[in-house]
Order: C-alpha cells, then sequence, then structure tokens
C-alpha cells in the first residue's frame, strides 16, 4: 500500500466530462484502493469501464488505476494486462509505461522493465520517476554506469525525487569512493535515522578519505540515531566499541530468516573491514559468503560482488 500512496506508481484523477455515473465509480476505485479495500477498488473500476460512459482518455485512466489496484494485491499477471489496455487505448500514456515497467521489475524481468521504462521517457523526456525506476532495473542487471546516469537524470530534472542513497551505492559498487560519499552524506542529512545511509557513508568515505575521517563523521551520525536494531552492532563495530566475534553474536537471530539476512551482512561488514586495514586476503572469503548468501538484490551482494571483481576474484 505504501507504494501507492509513495505516487512509484500514482493514480491519475480523472477529467470532469464523463457521464456521472461512470465518472462515480472510477472515482470510487481510486478512493477504496488508497484505502487498501482492493477488491471492493476492482469491482469499481471496472463497472466504470465497463459502463460505456468514459471518454478514451478516463477510460485509460481507469484501466491504469485498475491496474494499480491489481499491483496492490500483487497479481502482476493482471495488472500488466490492464496497463497493456491503458496502452491500447491511449498509446501517448507515459504513467501507464512506467506503472508496466514497475510491475516488470517487481516479476524480475528487468529487460521488460527497461524497455517499458524506455517507452515513458521518450514520451515524456523529463519524468524524473521513470528515469529513477530505470535506474533501480539497471542496478538489478548489475550494469552500475547506467544505473548512475538515470538516477543522475532524475535529480537534475526533479531534485526532490532524487535518490541520493541510490547514487551513492551505484557510484560504490563502481569504485567511485567521493562521489559515493558525497551521496550518502546527502542521503543521510535526508533521512539521519537511515542506518544503512549511515554505514554506507562511513564505508564511502573511509575508502576516499581516510577511516579516521570517516570514523568521526560516523560517530557524530551515530549519537542522532534513536533506534539501537540492527544494524547498529555494525557502526559499534566500526567505530571500535566491539569486535568481530561480538558482531556475529548481534547478528544472531531466532527467527530464521532474519538470522540468514544478518549474518550474511555482518559477513559483508566484517570484509569492509578487513579491506580497511589491508588484509585483503582475509576480506575474500567473507566477501564470497556474502555474495552466495545475501539475497542477490540485497546491497551487501551487489557491494560484495562489486569489491570481489575490484580484487580479480570470482
Amino acid at each position: 500500500m505504501w507504494i501507492l500512496r509513495a505516487m512509484i506508481y500514482g493514480f491519475v484523477v480523472l477529467s470532469e466530462p464523463s457521464w456521472a455515473g461512470g465518472l462515480d465509480d472510477a472515482q470510487k476505485c481510486i478512493q477504496e484502493s488508497q484505502r487498501g479495500n482492493f477488491d471492493l477498488a476492482i469491482q469499481h473500476c471496472t463497472r466504470a469501464i465497463e459502463s460505456g460512459q468514459l471518454s478514451d482518455a478516463d477510460r485509460a485512466i481507469t484501466f491504469n488505476n485498475r491496474g494499480n489496484t491489481y499491483f496492490g494485491k500483487r497479481d502482476y499477471t493482471r495488472a500488466i494486462q490492464d496497463y497493456d489496455q491503458a496502452i491500447r487505448v491511449k498509446p501517448d500514456y507515459p504513467e501507464a509505461f512506467n506503472n508496466r515497467g514497475y510491475v516488470y521489475y517487481h516479476k524480475k524481468d528487468y529487460d521488460r522493465a527497461i524497455q517499458s521504462y524506455d517507452q515513458a521517457i521518450r514520451l515524456n523526456p523529463k519524468y524524473a520517476k521513470a528515469f529513477n525506476n530505470r535506474g533501480g532495473a539497471y542496478d538489478e542487471k548489475r550494469q552500475y554506469d547506467q544505473a548512475l546516469a538515470d538516477y543522475e537524470a532524475a535529480a537534475r530534472i526533479d531534485p526532490k525525487v532524487a535518490r541520493y542513497r541510490s547514487i551513492g551505492l551505484s557510484s560504490f559498487y563502481l569504485g567511485r569512493m567521493e562521489k559515493s560519499a558525497e551521496a550518502m552524506a546527502k542521503a543521510v542529512a535526508a533521512a539521519p535515522q537511515d542506518m544503512y545511509a549511515v554505514v554506507w557513508r562511513y564505508l564511502a568515505q573511509a575508502k576516499s578519505s581516510g577511516p579516521q575521517t570517516a570514523a568521526r563523521e560516523l560517530a557524530n551520525d551515530a549519537v542522532k540515531l534513536k533506534e539501537h536494531k540492527w544494524p547498529m552492532a555494525v557502526i559499534d563495530f566500526y567505530l571500535g566499541k566491539s569486535d568481530e566475534k561480538a558482531l556475529y553474536e548481534t547478528a544472531n537471530s531466532p527467527d530464521a530468516k532474519k538470522n540468514q539476512e544478518q549474518l550474511c551482512e555482518a559477513n559483508f561488514y566484517a570484509a569492509e573491514a578487513k579491506l580497511l586495514s589491508g588484509d585483503s586476503k582475509g576480506a575474500i572469503p567473507l566477501l564470497r559468503a556474502a555474495n552466495k548468501n545475501c539475497p542477490p538484490t540485497s546491497v551487501e551482494a551487489h557491494g560484495a560482488g562489486a569489491e570481489l571483481k575490484r580484487l580479480r576474484q570470482k
């Protein structure tokens, strides 16, 4: 539901000239979907579409909005069908192309996602959100140069939607540490409670300006944190408040899924500490473990793969 409200998709308000009955159902579709009443929303959208009272433009918008609702239900097949219908009715509809791309992204069909984003951007070269979304797809394909270019394009078009954390991460994967540190500083300024942004700012700054300078900034960022859950243990480890053994002990969790995720993250962050100390030999097996065991879409898997590539390791 947060995806809909955050306007990664974004419902589109209909124009006024449509007949009242169809328009009323179309508006109720939006309202009920925003409340999380997806089945009721779909009923309203379907009635609006089948009413014969909507203009072509409003019918395309209603197909798009019903597609958003199917996405909320994680019914990706029907969501794509509705976006396709919206595009058939209105071929110059960039939002429908963008939304279809985002569903393909969730299906991990990154090539089709990029194709849809390409079409959205062709129709609207100032569509900042489509640039950001295409950047995410390029990231998952490990095409970090293209991802970074898209994130930066979005930031130039509309600074309000700039993804500084994504810019920082893609720059890190590419080995551009000074640029990564600058972007991560902006990410932390925008979201001071984002502990992962704090951690990655430290890593990029340590590699570009040295561990001592980075540790001072990390200490300043850590003081502002209100939560002390994971990955706070990583921050304490980098600040010298705990050792590697304590890091792994804290990573352990009775929840099996969380345990696996946190241990794989511990491998990556412990490996980074070894790299910063010059112990690349000790870092390599930990990086390999993180690359293998972390979810492929996780920043730690991306980071581990990038570090192994820099070390000319598999």
